[in-house]
Parts: C-alpha cells; structure tokens; sequence
C-alpha cells in the first residue's frame, strides 16, 4: 500500500486535518488557490526533512520524494474538493436567506 492510498487507514486523520481546513477557508472566503497553496507549500519542508535524513542515499531519496509529491498532490485534490462543497454550502445558505429576506 503506498501513500498515495487516499483509501488508507493511516491517512484518514490527515484526511480529516485537510477537510475541515478546507470548509473552515472556504466560510471564511479564502479563494481554492490559498486553500491548494497550504498543502503545496508542505513539499518544500517534507522535501528539506527527506534530504537531511536521506543525504547518504540518493536513489531512496528521489523514491520517497517522488512518493511524497505525488501523496501531496492527491490530498491538494481532497483540499480543492472539500473546499468546492464548503463554497456550495455557503451559496446555498446565502441563496435561502435571499429568498427568506425577500418574501417578507
């Protein structure tokens, strides 16, 4: 099973971390692009850790960095997800107090 297994058991708290992220900046407007930002900016520092700690191997470190890029774009797909069906709530909400304002 690799980490790319949106699927798996192990990356279901990261899963929920990321979701409820993602509601919380599309409530508060933050646009997709600040949302998928804040994941992409964690291969920069998985990047640095994996080149401190693997330093010695090269051909591991080019394998778990193409790993952990290619989990990191999965879960940016998650983020952009969930935060799409955070702003659908947000306009519906909006839409049901137009109408409620409206037919008063």
């Amino acid at each position: 099973m690799g980490t790319t297994d949106l699927e798996a058991e192990s990356l279901q708290p990261v899963i929920d971390i990321l979701s409820d992220l993602s509601i919380t900046r599309a409530r508060q407007g933050f646009t997709p692009r600040e949302t998928s930002l804040f994941v992409f900016s964690l291969k920069k520092t998985f990047n640095q850790i994996l080149q401190q700690e693997l330093k010695d191997n090269f051909q591991l470190l080019y394998q778990e960095t193409i790993e952990i890029s290619n989990m990191l774009d999965s879960l940016s797909i998650v983020t952009t997800e969930t935060f799409i069906k955070g702003r659908e709530e947000v306009i519906l909400r909006q839409t049901d107090e137009i109408s409620e304002i409206s037919t008063r």
